[in-house]
């Protein structure tokens, strides 16, 4: 019996609060409920207060709020996260700027850049991009504060900007300047304010930025992972839809481009982009999806909805020829349909064949998530050799399937949807050991973790790792998450963590994600939201594939 099964015995699970926080009464009414939530054990209730505290909007909350963040309550990494979200996104005005700032002073180190990512946002809404740009070619700072000042550049309305700043970062003599770590990281920051500058295609100025950032591709400086970063930024700056590994053809293609004085009409790119990089080297593809990337994590939903037979859409859906897709991607057309029964052996099969297309000289993670997530082949990425494959599917086949009981018709898997859970396990597997925090600038990330990602998933998220028991919260009922079956009332529940809403959720993957630029590419089958999957892929500048109709899943904004 899977263990989320037997946890369900012995307590009771919160089902969804209200996605509407707002506050309900004056600041100093809130003020005094959000100090006694720091006192409650369950991460989910101190969100939804601190939350709820900040959109009073009022800058003694802003206060408190900084304080929390440098001196935070367990678990220390991720009340940071979410009070420096919480914060930028409540607190929008003007008058505001000066509040973040303040604490900017004591919070200078790498794991601070998400804070300096929403103060640096809203400094540049209101007072313009001199201060931002000054954090960005500050060579005293932390590269990844600096980066973070480049990725506020990177927007349309700041293009200038954003380009007279990478001619400064990149630049002699401070490029010269740069040690290897520092060089990666700033380098794939400045790639990313090309594509948002397109427009001023042609200009000396945007020429001499690209130029930089394409010198970065000559010799060793950058890895693979970082190469392809690169490569994604300037394909879609310069229109193309091939992604080089070397400088040389970038220069070819940017002379071509500048002569022309501006880019002919079509998007800047596309996700379907083929990489150029010799043999070894596939388009890993998943579901019809082909991606460019040679450390491919798939993150694979078994909670224990997979088990729900294939609707007659799904299969239609499945087996119809995928508009505009790729030739040779239409994985699921061939598939031993005489074995497919259920969406469990569906991603079973699809995912074995996605294994079996990667080059030799790629490798792979299989994360899987029920309840918990976990890895199927250990906590590293391994090289796709023949061995290592069949490694995969063999634990593949060996996944058992549960008896059936009560609200689970079909039988159980692996429990609930921890959907959060899969995306953080996936975003901190390396070549070599996990990353134990900090996963959006911790070096080995950058050094060895994925430069791609699919998800497969088919509901909204019902759990994730910051569970907790505590007391019950007046408004709020028990019941099952996953099947939303009513558990009646209790004094004490089991509460999951934040992640299981959407905003908590999709803020936290935008950090996971703010630096590593990992391409994100989503599958939705059942009663899966596309409308949360569809904003996922667009934080990892991926794409969406959803089979068959959705089913009316709740929404949790």
């Amino acid at each position: 019996m899977p263990w989320s099964r037997a946890l369900v015995g012995l307590l009771l699970l919160a089902l969804p609060a209200p996605a509407q926080v707002e506050p309900t009464g004056p600041f100093d009414e809130e003020a005094r409920r959000y100090e006694a939530s720091l006192q409650r054990r369950a991460l989910y209730i101190r969100a939804l207060s601190a939350e709820r505290f900040a959109l009073t909007r009022d800058a003694r909350a802003l206060r408190v709020l900084m304080r929390r963040y440098l001196q935070p309550d367990p678990p220390e990494d991720h009340v940071r996260y979410l009070v420096a979200g919480i914060a930028g996104d409540a607190f929008q005005g003007a008058e505001h700027v000066d509040g973040f700032q303040d604490a900017l002073k004591r919070a200078s180190d790498a794991a601070d850049a998400w804070l300096w990512l929403q103060a640096l946002r809203l400094e540049a809404r209101h007072r313009g991009t001199d201060g931002v740009v000054a954090v960005a070619c500050d060579g005293k700072r932390d590269p990844f504060v600096r980066a973070a000042a480049l990725h506020v550049l990177s927007h349309e309305d700041r293009a200038d900007a954003g380009l007279a700043a990478v001619q400064r970062v990149l630049g002699a003599p401070q490029g010269a300047r740069l040690k290897a770590g520092e060089r990666l990281v700033l380098t794939e920051a400045c790639a990313w304010v090309l594509p948002a500058a397109r427009a001023r295609l042609g200009t000396e100025a945007f020429t001499t930025a690209a130029g930089l950032v394409i010198d970065g591709l000559d010799g060793k400086k950058l890895e693979l992972r970082s190469r392809l970063v690169v490569a994604r930024a300037l394909a879609r700056a310069l229109r193309s839809d091939a992604l080089y590994l070397e400088a040389e053809p970038w220069r070819r293609l940017l002379a071509g481009r500048a002569a022309e004085a501006q880019a002919p009409a079509g998007d800047a790119g596309g996700t379907r982009l083929r990489v150029q990089g010799g043999p070894g080297l596939t388009s890993p593809r998943f579901f019809g999806i082909e991606a460019a990337g040679a450390r491919v994590v798939f993150v694979v939903d078994l909670s224990d909805s997979m088990l729900q037979p294939l609707a007659q859409a799904e299969l239609a859906d499945l087996r119809r020829p995928r508009t505009g897709a790729p030739a040779g991607a239409q994985d699921d057309l061939d598939l031993p349909w005489d074995k497919i029964k259920n969406r469990f052996d569906l991603a079973r099969e699809v995912l074995r064949r996605s294994l079996l297309a990667l080059g030799d000289k790629m490798s792979f993670g299989v994360v899987v998530f029920g309840t918990k997530a976990e890895s199927l082949l250990g906590p590293s990425l391994v090289r796709a050799t023949p061995q290592n494959v069949q490694r995969a599917a063999a634990a593949l086949d060996a996944l058992r399937v549960g008896k059936p009981e009560a609200g689970r018709e079909h039988g159980t898997l692996k429990g609930y949807t921890n959907l959060h859970g899969g995306l953080r396990l996936a975003y901190r597997m390396t070549e070599r050991q996990p990353i134990p925090a900090h996963e959006h600038v911790a070096p080995a990330g950058f050094d060895t973790g994925c430069d791609t990602i699919f998800l497969l998933s088919d509901g909204v998220p019902s759990w994730d790792d910051f569970d907790a028991e505590d007391i019950r919260v007046e408004g709020m009922t028990a019941g099952d998450p996953e099947t939303g079956a009513d558990h009646g009332d209790a004094e004490e529940l089991h509460y999951y963590g934040p992640y299981v809403e959407w905003r908590f959720l999709l803020r936290d993957v935008e950090r996971m994600n703010l630096f590593r630029r990992a391409e994100l590419h989503c599958v939705g089958i059942g009663e899966a939201d596309p409308e949360l999957l569809r904003e996922l892929a667009e934080l990892g500048r991926g794409e969406l594939r959803t089979i068959g109709a959705p089913r009316g899943p709740a929404r949790r904004r």
